[in-house]
C-alpha cells in the first residue's frame, strides 16, 4: 500500500520519538506529551506546539514538521476530517468521502491517541476552548459542509434596503453617473438549532433574523463601488446600542446597478464579486474585534437593479435557494444572500432566503 505525504512524515517524527524511548533518552512521559502534541497539529492547532518544535530542531526535522504543518487543513484535510468525526459524529465513511482522508491516515491518528494515552473527545473539546473559530482557518470548511442557514428577512428591513437601492439607481449623482450603488448595515439576530442524522452527524441550522437596514449616506459610491466610511460603522455602532440593544450588526447589503435586466443576467449581477469578498472579511474581522461589544455578521446581501418590463410571473429562488426575483416601478431586482463563515468568507451553499417577497410585491409587479 502506498505511502501518503501525511503518513510519510509523521512517520519520520513518530519513529524518531520511538527511538529515542526505546534508548532510554526519553521518558514515558515525555513520549507521550510529544504525541499528544502531534495529536494537536493533526487536530490543526493553529501554533505547533513548543515542545515539538523544540524536539524537531534537536533532531534536524525542521523541515518535516514544517510541511507537515503547512499541509494540515489545505492540501490534507484531515483537522476537517477529525472535526467532523469527533464533534459532529459524521460517520468514517462520510468523512473519507467528504475530506478525501485515506482509511491508512485515520489509522495513524488513532496509533497516536493510542501512544499519547487520550481521549481524542476532551483533547478537541479542549483546542475549542483555547482558540476561537477564527483562529481556526480549515473550520469554515466544515461549517460550509455540516451547517445550514436561514435567512429571514423583515417586511421593514426589505423596504429600507430597497428605498435606499432605487433612490442610488433612479436619482442621477452626475451628468456623467447615471446611477450609484449603496452600501448599508443590517441589525438583526440569530438563534441556531441541532440537529442529529444517521451517518451525516450533527447539522447546525442557523436562523438568521435581519430586523432592520440602514443605508450609510457618507459611504463613497459610484456606479461600479461602495467604499463604507468608517466613522459612519462608529456611529452606528454607538446609537444602536442605545437605541437597539437587543440587536447586533448581523450582516450588510450592497446594490449592483445595471443599465436594464437582460445586462444583470448576461454578467450575473446578483453574484457577490471577489472586491465583495474581500471587503466583507475586513469588515467582518474589524466588527469581530471591538472592545467594547463584538459583532458577528452573518449574512450579506447582494441587490441588482436594472430597467425591465414587469414579468407576468413572480419567480421565487430562480437562481438558487438564496436568490430571489421581483419587479417593480420599471426595474427588475435580484436579491441574494450569502453566508458569512467564521473565517470571514462568503458562500451561498446551504443558505435558504426567506422573506415576504411574495405577498408584498407580487401585485405590484
Amino acid at each position: 500500500m502506498a505511502v501518503t505525504f501525511l503518513q510519510s512524515n509523521v512517520r519520520r517524527i513518530t519513529d524518531r520519538v520511538d527511538r529515542l524511548f526505546l534508548s532510554g533518552k526519553l521518558s514515558k512521559k515525555q513520549k507521550q506529551n510529544l504525541f499528544r502534541a502531534i495529536f494537536y497539529l493533526l487536530m490543526g492547532e493553529p501554533l505547533i506546539p513548543p515542545n515539538l518544535i523544540e524536539f524537531c530542531n534537536q533532531q534536524n526535522l525542521e523541515p518535516t514538521l514544517k510541511r507537515l504543518f503547512e499541509c494540515l487543513g489545505t492540501t490534507c484535510k484531515l483537522p476537517q476530517a477529525l472535526h467532523s468525526r469527533i464533534l459532529k459524529s459524521v460517520s468514517l465513511k462520510r468523512v473519507r468521502e467528504i475530506w478525501g482522508v485515506s482509511k491508512s491516515d485515520l489509522a495513524v491518528v488513532t496509533k497516536i491517541v493510542k501512544e499519547a494515552d487520550l481521549d481524542p473527545e476532551d483533547e478537541h473539546h479542549l483546542l475549542h476552548r483555547y482558540y476561537e473559530s477564527g483562529d481556526l482557518d480549515w473550520l469554515a470548511e466544515v461549517e460550509n459542509e455540516q451547517d445550514e442557514v436561514d435567512v429571514i428577512v423583515s417586511v421593514q428591513a426589505l423596504e429600507e434596503m430597497l428605498l435606499g437601492v432605487f433612490e442610488t439607481y433612479k436619482v442621477p449623482k452626475s451628468k456623467k453617473e447615471p446611477f450609484s450603488e449603496v452600501f448599508g448595515l443590517c441589525l438583526g439576530m440569530a438563534s441556531r438549532n441541532r440537529v442529529t442524522k444517521k451517518g451525516s452527524g450533527q447539522k447546525t441550522k442557523w436562523f438568521v433574523y435581519v430586523e432592520k437596514a440602514v443605508p450609510q449616506i457618507r459611504a463613497k459610491s459610484d456606479a461600479s463601488s461602495v467604499i463604507p466610511n468608517a466613522k459612519s460603522i462608529s456611529a452606528l455602532i454607538e446609537t444602536s446600542q442605545s437605541l437597539f440593544p437587543q440587536l447586533e450588526i448581523i450582516g450588510d447589503y450592497h446594490s449592483h446597478p445595471y443599465h436594464n435586466a437582460a445586462q444583470i443576467r448576461r454578467y450575473r449581477g446578483w453574484q457577490a464579486s471577489r472586491q465583495d469578498e474581500a471587503d466583507i472579511a475586513l469588515l467582518y474581522k474589524d466588527l469581530k474585534s471591538l472592545k467594547q461589544r463584538k459583532h458577528r455578521m452573518r449574512v450579506s446581501f447582494v441587490i441588482a437593479i436594472g430597467k425591465g418590463k414587469a414579468s407576468k410571473t413572480y419567480k421565487q429562488n430562480q437562481k438558487g435557494n438564496h436568490v430571489v426575483r421581483f419587479a417593480m416601478a420599471g426595474c427588475h431586482v435580484y436579491i441574494s444572500a450569502y453566508r458569512i463563515l467564521s473565517d470571514g468568507s462568503m458562500s451561498e451553499k446551504g443558505v435558504i432566503l426567506q422573506s415576504p417577497y411574495r405577498e408584498t410585491f407580487l401585485n405590484v409587479a
